[in-house]
């Protein structure tokens, strides 16, 4: 064999050969690697297996929350001197306190039926009144120039089967309560027995009964809450009935008296005179 042959072979030999500097980044590659795998590993047991404590939601925080003008302009525009129909308003919050569970909430809100199951939380509400449960209902006053309100409690001639009625009289107080300060609306989650807003005023009592149609004038500006406590005048009263707004007898709701219902009334003309 030729002396050039040895000289071609061995210069094969060398150059198959890994220098140092290539083996030590082969190593290190590996050693990267198998380092990701063992980090997403790691990551994607956290995620499965462990719960991340979410940042708490405070109801009360709404209340810092600006409520722009709903009516931007509508002052300057000329509106129809006529009245219109009351306004109907169903309570935005009714729900029961308990004296013998001073720290039950009777609460429907929808954080804690989604917690539950993802259901959707129904739109009837329960309106009780015993010598141990009181309701408290609150309402917004919404509409532009309708400051003239009604709280109104009804219950049809021949309720049938929607109300449950005690034996007794069913003599009924009501109570006109403290709102928050600023006007924020009650928080269903902590509204007990404990808790329930103090009572400012007795508004007056009425026997509730078929045929039942008790009102009571007050003044709401636009945008304002208004809140009431029904509660037992005497131990023989039993009054409970499920109240839902797409059946509204027997109900509990304000009528809104004025110029105009809402924006809507003005027509399209007459947002063109608005200067």
């Amino acid at each position: 064999m030729s002396t050039e042959h040895h000289i071609s072979r061995g210069r094969e030999l060398y150059t198959m050969q890994p220098s140092g500097r290539d083996a030590g980044l082969s190593r290190f590659t590996a050693f990267a690697v198998v380092l990701a795998i063992l980090c997403t590993g790691i990551n994607i047991h956290i995620s499965l297996t462990v719960e991340v404590p979410q940042a708490p939601m405070r109801f009360r925080d709404l209340g810092g929350l600006k409520r722009p003008n709903q009516f931007i302009g509508l002052e300057r525009a000329r509106l129809p001197v006529v009245a219109s129909d009351p306004c109907k308003i169903y309570p935005n919050l009714l729900a029961r306190v308990n004296r013998l569970e001073p720290k039950r909430a009777y609460s429907d809100n929808p954080e804690r039926f989604a917690a539950w199951g993802k259901m959707v939380p129904p739109e009837d509400k329960q309106f009780q009144i015993t010598p141990q449960v009181s309701t408290i209902v609150e309402f917004r006053s919404v509409g532009y120039k309708m400051e003239n309100c009604q709280l109104v409690v009804t219950v049809p001639v021949d309720p049938g089967a929607a109300i449950k009625l005690g034996t007794g009289q069913n003599l009924v107080d009501i109570w006109r309560v403290a709102t928050n300060t600023p006007s924020w609306p009650i928080d269903p989650k902590s509204l007990t027995w404990g808790t329930r807003p103090t009572r400012v005023s007795k508004i007056g009592s009425f026997t509730i009964m078929p045929g039942t149609n008790y009102t009571h004038s007050f003044s709401c500006l636009s945008d304002s809450l208004h809140v009431f406590e029904f509660a037992a005048e005497d131990e023989d009263v039993h009054v409970q009935w499920s109240q839902d707004h797409n059946n509204p007898d027997p109900a509990v709701r304000i009528s809104v008296l004025g110029l105009n219902c809402s924006a809507s009334a003005v027509t399209m003309s007459q947002r063109a005179s608005i200067a």
